[in-house]
C-alpha cells in the first residue's frame, strides 16, 4: 500500500527497526537495533521504540502502549501467545 492514513512514525529519526511480529489482531511488537540515527536525542518519558528496545503498538488506537530497553538487541522475534515474544538473538529468550 502507499501508507495513506497511517500515523506519523512513533520514533522519527531515533532508531532503526530490526524486526516485528503481530501479538494479536490489533497489537504489534517491534524490536530495535542498536544503531542510533540521531545524536543526543532527549527522553521525554513517552513510550516509544529506543535503541536495544522493544515496543508494543496498538494499530487501531495508533499509539505505543509500552516500551522498554533490553540488555542486547532482540534480533528476530516471534509471538508466543498474546503477551510474550521469543527473541532469537544469540540464544532463545522469552520476553514478557
Amino acid at each position: 500500500d502507499n501508507g495513506q492514513g497511517l500515523p506519523a512514525p512513533s520514533n522519527p529519526g531515533l532508531v532503526e527497526e530490526n524486526s516485528a511480529c503481530w501479538l494479536d489482531d490489533r497489537r504489534v511488537a517491534v524490536a530495535a537495533s542498536t544503531e542510533y540515527q540521531e545524536d543526543d536525542v532527549g527522553d521525554d518519558g513517552e513510550p516509544r521504540l529506543r535503541p536495544l528496545g522493544l515496543a508494543v503498538f496498538d494499530v487501531t488506537q495508533q499509539t505505543c502502549i509500552r516500551s522498554f530497553q533490553l540488555e542486547e538487541q532482540a534480533g528476530t522475534i516471534f509471538p508466543v501467545g498474546e503477551n510474550f515474544v521469543l527473541s532469537l538473538y544469540k540464544h532463545p529468550k522469552l520476553i514478557s
